[in-house]
């Protein structure tokens, strides 16, 4: 697992009989790309065992991650296309996978932030899947994960080597840029599982329980990623509109003659995307005191 720093995390045990998490149905759009990373402990190796199948039935645009036949392989199939690694996990280890497939049709399998596969797989298509499943197959013969995992994410784009290592060993934000969704797979409130990303999608536990394990992973780091750009972008934007409502406002006073306004006539302006705040009322004059002859 690296030299990266262990600590205790809560994550979901699979008893590889009829343990799963079902998702709601879903439809990203995979044209730039296609990335799934995981923590994954194996207790065994079962017959096309899954850690994911997202699809519409039996072979029906599958994107699946699996063991094939039952070997100690990482395999990624998107209906059609397939990318397999040789044998290489191990039991009773916590391991990082990652698949990716980026837009052109290249797959990449990385095992612990190695490359050890390359193949061809198609992009998946954008499509409605209704039956996505964690743990379990689409097909009826297929079989079931048996061990534990932690830190299920997918994203919308092809990340490359040096992206998945920068937060391998790091809890994700959930705002991350081209995060589609994730499943830290560390809390959720009854059979219920929470996405931490935009998407707050939910997933619904079946037989699968919690367990306590040591994982190196450390806490999300504030304002790591692009995202902090992306929010930078936002503000600058919303300071450059307000200034704009500022000089516009101006030239509707210079255009009357009364560039300073009146005093029962607040100069208002809101932030775009704010509210303005009511007027307040001006302030009464000095009481006139009156006194008698």
């Amino acid at each position: 697992m690296g030299n990266a720093t262990l600590s205790f995390s809560q994550v979901l045990s699979f008893d590889g009989v009829d343990d799963f998490v079902a998702l709601p149905a879903m439809n990203f759009d995979y044209s730039a790309g296609f990335t799934l990373e995981v923590w994954a402990r194996w207790d065994g190796f079962q017959d096309w065992s899954r850690i994911i199948d997202f699809g519409n039935g039996v072979g029906v645009d599958n994107i699946l991650v699996a063991n094939p036949g039952g070997a100690r392989s990482i395999h990624l199939s998107v209906h059609a296309t397939s990318a397999q690694s040789a044998e290489l996990l191990t039991t009773g280890v916590w391991t990082h996978v990652a698949v990716v497939v980026d837009a052109a049709g290249t797959a990449s399998i990385y095992k612990d932030g190695q490359l050890v596969h390359t193949g061809a797989a198609r992009p998946p298509p954008s499509i409605l899947r209704t039956s996505c499943y964690v743990g379990r197959s689409n097909w009826a013969q297929g079989g079931w994960f048996h061990g534990q995992l932690a830190e299920l994410r997918v994203w919308n784009v092809a990340r490359d080597q040096a992206a998945l290592a920068a937060h391998r060993f790091r809890r994700l934000r959930g705002d991350e840029a081209g995060l589609a969704f994730y499943f830290p797979l560390d809390e959720g409130a009854d059979a219920v599982l929470l996405d931490r990303s935009r998407s707050r999608l939910r997933g619904r536990i079946h037989g699968a329980t919690w367990a306590r394990a040591e994982l190196p992973l450390a806490p999300a780091r504030p304002g790591d990623g692009a995202d902090e750009h992306r929010r930078l972008a936002e503000l600058t934007a919303r300071l450059a509109a307000t200034q704009a409502q500022l000089i516009a406002a101006q030239a509707q006073l210079a255009a009357r003659g009364d560039l300073a306004g009146r005093a029962d006539e607040p100069l208002r302006f809101a932030v775009a995307g704010e509210r303005a705040a009511p007027p307040v009322p001006a302030a009464p004059g000095p009481a006139r005191v009156v006194i008698g002859h």
